[in-house]
């Protein structure tokens, strides 16, 4: 147990037993060496949380620290292993389809070690599968990838599955609207109202082509070269190099922003390391009410029915990517803007209002007036 940062009390299991003449791979151990191992691997999770190690290397010195049957694998090393273990064709036809998807998710996340895979984890893979693919695909992905952590779980590699009884969102039904893009005014309108870094988030988000909030919060100073015009950055979530052009109304807001940070938003980056970004997501959903944004007519009950919309920052990325699309630029072009792997995920972003569906259909109605 310790007391972290925040004052509160921590308490987590180092995972060593302090028994007498404890056999540790062939060699005995004394109860006194037990527990002398043991408070150096809870002093490593205390300077972990105080910021003095990563986790990562914190991860590292445990398995040095521990048998190499008690040594935790990597995400991609242990459901490799897991595949090698299925047994039937078709159940490893499944098993094998989960596993990539949620390692081509993952990303370069996929060599962290396993224990890094928590129910947060699992909640933000299952809901952005849902906007992708039918539920019932996403509950076999989840179904294969819930007997692969079961093991881990049951052979004490983990305290916990972490696909064990996990929340689903719930699925929009037929004849409701989905997940809304912005509309440019509305995008324009959070750049001239929102609190500045806020503002700035959304300037940097819409002119860098849609970055996620992670990315937004961790630009660095040493990303931009303002002579060459460009931003060079890897993705926190796929880990995709990027060298992003600069446009003029972008270069003229960086030019404007103090530089006695390494962070282009300080504040933001502390926010979103302190919470993972839960905090700002609910600040910012209290902007989108607060404006109307997110206010929109039931389609049944003579519109007499109101709800909120699922407008996020992430729907800025949506915006990018339904104005590209409009305006007629290449998919390819339109793709690599945004970081995306394939076109069905592309697909998923493109969303036009009814505004602009009603301005298509216009100008193809408009094509028999010259007929």
């Amino acid at each position: 147990m310790w007391t972290g940062p925040a004052g509160r009390k921590r308490k987590r299991s180092t995972r060593i037993r302090i028994v007498p003449n404890f056999q540790l791979d062939g060699v005995r151990e004394t109860k006194a060496q037990a527990r002398a191992r043991a408070q150096g691997v809870a002093d490593m999770f205390e300077r972990a949380e105080r910021g003095a190690v990563t986790m990562d290397k914190l991860r590292g010195t445990l398995n040095s620290l521990v048998p190499v049957s008690m040594a935790l694998p990597t995400i991609d090393d242990f459901l490799a292993a897991h595949l090698k273990r299925v047994e039937g064709k078709s159940t490893y036809s499944n098993d094998y389809t989960a596993v990539q998807v949620f390692l081509a998710w993952l990303g370069k996340s996929s060599r962290n070690y396993i224990d890094w895979v928590t129910r947060d984890v699992v909640a933000r893979f299952v809901s952005e599968q849902l906007e992708r693919v039918q539920r019932s695909t996403v509950r076999r992905y989840v179904g294969s990838l819930s007997v692969a952590f079961k093991e881990a779980y049951l052979n004490e590699v983990l305290p916990r599955n972490p696909f064990d009884n996990i929340s689903w969102p719930q699925t929009v039904e037929h004849g409701k609207a989905r997940r809304e893009a912005f509309s440019p005014a509305e995008v324009r309108y959070m750049m001239d109202n929102l609190p500045p870094q806020w503002a700035s988030m959304v300037k940097c988000c819409y002119y860098l082509g849609g970055l996620r909030l992670k990315d937004c919060c961790y630009l660095r100073w040493s990303f931009f070269d303002l002579d060459a015009k460009t931003c060079t950055l890897e993705t926190s979530k796929r880990g995709v190099y990027m060298c992003i052009p600069l446009v003029a109304p972008l270069l003229e807001h960086l030019r404007t922003l103090p530089r006695d940070s390494v962070f282009l938003h300080p504040d933001m980056a502390a926010n979103y390391k302190q919470s993972r970004g839960r905090n700002l997501s609910a600040e910012f959903s209290a902007f989108v009410r607060a404006y109307g944004f997110g206010v929109m007519q039931h389609p049944t009950a003579g519109g007499d029915r109101r709800g909120m919309t699922s407008k996020t920052f992430h729907s800025i990325r949506s915006t990018v990517a339904t104005q590209l699309h409009l305006l007629g630029v290449d998919e390819n072009v339109a793709m690599k803007t945004l970081s995306h792997a394939s076109k069905e995920v592309h697909a998923i972003y493109v969303r036009p209002s009814t505004d602009e569906l009603r301005a298509g259909l216009e100008a193809v109605a408009g094509k028999l007036d010259n007929v």
